[in-house]
C-alpha cells in the first residue's frame, strides 16, 4: 500500500517536469538561446532551417542555430499546438517565431525516455 502511495505522490511530479522541459526548450527558441536548445538535442538531430537540411551531431546542430539566431535574432516564439503519442514516448510541438527578420513557422518532433526530453527534429521555415 505504501508504494501506491508513493506512486500516486510521484506521478504527478513527473508530469510536472516533462511540462517544465518543453517550456524550457520554447523559451530557448523564444530567446535564442542555441545552447540551452542544445542540452535538449538527442546525439544526432535532424536540423532544417529554410531550404538547408541535414542530420548533425549536438555540437554542429547547435553551432547551426547560433548561425540562424545571429542573421535572425528571436522576438518571441508562439506555441501553437503540441501533442503527444499515444504511449506518450514522444511528443511534438509547432509554434510560431517572430524574428527581426520575418516570421517563420517552427516545428519539432521530441523523444521522451525514462523522463528525458531529446529533440531529434528541429524545422524552422
Amino acid at each position: 500500500m505504501m508504494r501506491f502511495t508513493f506512486l500516486l505522490f510521484l506521478l504527478p511530479l513527473l508530469a510536472f517536469k516533462a511540462d517544465q522541459d518543453l517550456t524550457h526548450i520554447t523559451q530557448a527558441i523564444s530567446s535564442g538561446s542555441a545552447i540551452t536548445l542544445g542540452e535538449y538535442f538527442d546525439d544526432n538531430v535532424e536540423i532544417a532551417l529554410l531550404n538547408e537540411e541535414d542530420v548533425y551531431d549536438k555540437s554542429q546542430a547547435v553551432h547551426k542555430l547560433e548561425s540562424f539566431f545571429e542573421q535572425n535574432q528571436p522576438k518571441g516564439f508562439n506555441q501553437v499546438h503540441e501533442g503527444s503519442s499515444k504511449g506518450n514516448s514522444s511528443k511534438y510541438c509547432i509554434g510560431n517565431l517572430k524574428t527581426n527578420n520575418e516570421d517563420f513557422r517552427v516545428y519539432m518532433f521530441i523523444d521522451i525516455t525514462a523522463n528525458q526530453y531529446k529533440i531529434q527534429e528541429l524545422r524552422i521555415e
